[in-house]
């Protein structure tokens, strides 16, 4: 990543840290780049928080943005790996993954979301996130997979149900995304 682009449909806006970028290159855990997410101060001075995801917030989730599924393939475990400085004692990182689906009228559903915490690690540490195997048996027995999954790394904790409070100082580095499918069966 250089110049706040990201590659491959990973998205950087926010504009609350404009000028400051919030997504840059960092330190890589392996190979020659990974992604540092960092807190900024907004034209308030007060924090905003960072963050990178794969797809478009602007728009919904259900776009060649985001990671397309496909014939019942669907990502039930994501790993990689992460390093975290907290900008205050109780602050952790957060990992997200929001499923989506195109319905019968053609409009973007949210299937399923997860969100996962990230305490402050100095070290490159791995990270695994599963989708638990109720939500799996779900989408087995009704035979209905995502289409499409969006995955999130934010420097800050945030919910679908509290706004992020990005406090400065927060720096996440992000490295080694894998995904694994499982299939989940389709509509005749």
């Amino acid at each position: 990543i250089t110049s706040g682009q990201c590659l491959d449909n990973w998205s950087t806006t926010n504009v609350y840290t404009t000028p400051n970028l919030s997504v840059e290159q960092g330190e890589p855990h392996s190979g020659n780049h990974s992604v540092r997410i960092t807190n900024q101060p907004n034209f308030f001075g007060e924090g905003a928080f960072g963050y990178v995801i794969l797809g478009n917030p602007e728009l919904d989730f259900c776009s060649d943005e985001s990671l397309v599924m496909s014939q019942g393939q669907v990502v039930t475990t994501v790993t990689g790996f992460y390093k975290y400085t907290a900008g205050n004692p109780s602050e952790m990182a957060t990992t997200y993954l929001y499923y989506s689906t195109v319905n019968d009228m053609g409009d973007c559903d949210s299937t399923y979301e997860q969100y996962n915490y990230w305490p402050a690690v100095a070290d490159w540490t791995p990270f695994t996130i599963v989708v638990p195997n109720s939500i799996v048996g779900e989408w087995i027995a009704n035979q209905q997979a995502p289409d499409y999954l969006s995955i999130g790394f934010v420097s800050t904790m945030v919910s679908n149900e509290s706004e992020p409070n990005g406090d400065l100082g927060s720096v996440l580095w992000v490295d080694d995304i894998n995904v694994e499918y499982t299939t989940v069966g389709l509509n005749d």
